[in-house]
């Protein structure tokens, strides 16, 4: 995730957010535009990306969308400004930035968990578990499931930038780089 103005964005929301006591529905409204912005064929992306279009245009073009699906006047504000200072290509950095400031506020942790086959209740469970283990002071786990059969058996998980592997492949490739050595 980029470190220039998406942060600096992403930060200032949140703190209007906080000090205006809207950061849970500001959460939620973030939620859709960040899904709608990942999908690079929508319209609005396209609306972003139109070099024809003034970014004033763009600007009241996405205020009156985010007004006609009943956002708040933050969210509105808060668009229509980086829309209009031509800004736009990093809304969904900033949106993203927002809600991790959001997560780290809360103590929610975010861990991705890939496995070979579909996650019982149980294992979700056990996986959680596992996580605050690892991250202490967390209160709540979100898990990103994942499957890929090429990991025969097991799991793998990544909290931030550490991986846990106990994956029959990764198993497999250990010895098979120990027997190489």
């Amino acid at each position: 995730m980029a470190f220039g103005p998406e942060k600096r964005y992403g930060k200032a929301l949140f703190e209007l957010a906080t000090e205006e006591k809207q950061t849970t529905a500001l959460v939620k409204e973030a939620d859709t535009l960040i899904s709608i912005l990942q999908d690079e064929t929508n319209e609005l992306v396209a609306l972003i990306n139109n070099s024809m279009l003034s970014s004033h245009k763009k600007s009241d073009v996405f205020v009156d969308i985010l007004k006609k699906s009943k956002a708040s006047d933050t969210m509105r504000k808060f668009v229509g400004l980086m829309v209009k200072n031509g800004r736009g290509e990093v809304l969904l950095g900033a949106l993203t930035w927002f809600k991790d400031f959001y997560l780290a506020e809360e103590k929610v942790v975010k861990a991705k968990v890939t496995t070979a086959f579909p996650l019982a209740t149980s294992q979700k469970a056990e996986i959680e578990k596992f996580v605050k283990k690892q991250v202490k002071g967390s209160k709540k786990i979100e898990l990103e499931e994942k499957v890929n059969e090429e990991l025969i058996g097991g799991f793998k998980v990544l909290i931030g930038s550490q991986e846990f592997d106990a994956s029959l492949s990764g198993s497999l490739n250990k010895i098979k780089t120990s027997l190489r050595n």
